[in-house]
């Protein structure tokens, strides 16, 4: 039987009383020892905790709880009761009767007699140990969804460059094919080197090396789409970025027949995003622009940056053949798709990144055809024209 009980029926008072069955039937821990460190009390919870009865450990030193390279915190927890001083919440290791492990949180206070002296220590011990497990394990199951989300960007960030192959070929192939026709008319200008304007050549080495870098950022935007790796939120002015995606996403454009049209009221606004996947939104919905004009008398797409104050407004509008009612409540669940080819996964994906930032994705009819998306991100900042900062919001 628990020493308490046994106390509370020798004349206590009821409150006495009351108290020793609080603490007795308290699934924590609650011992009480000498300032010498013997045990002078131990209730159920202790018991149920480390498997020692009260008659077995009452009397002993505390140190029987004790772990390997833990030995001297017992010392030092009765050197700050002696200065009076609490322990509050201290996790540590202890010892179970059988030799198991217990992850517990401690809180040890002093105990005084009628002449304020210190002549003990009471000490409640809480099991946390599946606790931590659980906590453990949560934190590991978070890293392996963090880690597929991941994937899952790469694999959607795969397909859509897949679907553009054929079209990037053709326009990596207009560069290469000028860049070869100017470097022709410098081989025959050099031939005849007597005869030849520098001007002339200078200006057809100028247009050489344009073509070459129309070429490599083309490429260089494919390379960082393509590339897998984890999102990094940083601040970015918004304007930037979404013209990045926009180059990016309108390749085909004028092939297609598309006027593409970008109007910003936010030129010198910060947000706090990861660039490649604030890319792969705006691919991602001004392809399924492009696409849903196929065949449409006017194809026109239209790109709004909204200064909303406390956030940026993005929206990308088309005149293409629009949503049914029953699509528009669902275009953003998984596998919901209006392409006889498509998986339906795009938006979808679209819609978790925005959020991820805090952010909201969704979708406006504009009429009996055409579509407007709109996503708003939270302003972190806003710069000058010289590119400082005038004001952010802390991370």
């Amino acid at each position: 039987m628990n020493r308490l009980s046994d106390f509370a029926a020798h004349g206590l008072t009821s409150a006495d009383r009351l108290l020793s069955a609080i603490v007795s039937s308290s699934d924590d821990a609650i011992i009480s020892k000498t300032i010498d460190g013997n045990i002078t009390s131990w209730n159920d919870g202790a018991e149920r905790m480390f498997g020692y009865t009260a008659d077995e450990v009452i009397g002993g030193p505390i140190s029987i709880l004790a772990v390997p390279g833990h030995e001297a915190e017992m010392p030092g927890f009765l050197e700050v009761i002696r200065r009076r001083e609490r322990i509050d919440h201290f996790e540590t290791w202890r010892r179970h009767k059988n030799g198991t492990l217990v992850l517990v949180s401690l809180t040890v206070s002093p105990i005084l007699d009628d002449n304020g002296q210190v002549i003990g220590a009471s000490k409640v011990a809480r099991d946390i140990t599946a606790a931590r497990w659980t906590s453990q394990a949560l934190a590991k199951a978070e890293l392996q969804l963090q880690q597929q989300h991941r994937e899952l960007l790469h694999t959607a960030r795969l397909g859509e460059l897949g679907q553009m192959s054929a079209t990037l070929a053709h326009e990596v192939s207009q560069p290469l094919g000028a860049l070869l026709n100017y470097l022709g008319v410098c081989e025959i200008l050099i031939a005849d080197p007597a005869r030849t304007d520098m001007s002339v050549l200078r200006d057809a080495m100028q247009a050489a090396m344009v073509q070459v870098q129309r070429a490599s950022k083309i490429l260089q935007r494919l390379q960082a789409f393509a590339r897998p790796g984890q999102a990094m939120g940083k601040v970015e002015p918004i304007s930037g970025a979404v013209r990045e995606g926009l180059a990016l996403a309108t390749i085909d454009a004028a092939r297609l027949g598309v006027k593409v049209e970008i109007e910003c009221e936010a030129e010198d606004i910060l947000v706090k995003v990861d660039r490649v996947e604030l890319q792969q939104v705006i691919l991602n919905l001004v392809r399924n622009g492009i696409q849903s004009m196929e065949g449409a008398a006017t194809k026109n797409l239209r790109v709004l940056l909204h200064d909303a104050g406390a956030q940026v407004e993005i929206s990308i509008s088309d005149t293409g053949c629009g949503l049914s009612n029953e699509i528009t409540g669902r275009i953003f669940e998984p596998f919901v798709t209006t392409k006889p080819e498509g998986l339906g996964l795009g938006l979808s994906i679209c819609q978790k990144i925005i959020e991820s930032y805090a952010g909201r994705l969704w979708v406006k009819e504009t009429g009996p055809q055409g579509t407007t998306f709109t996503f708003g991100l939270n302003v972190v900042g806003r710069s000058t024209e010289d590119g400082g900062l005038i004001s952010a919001v802390a991370d």
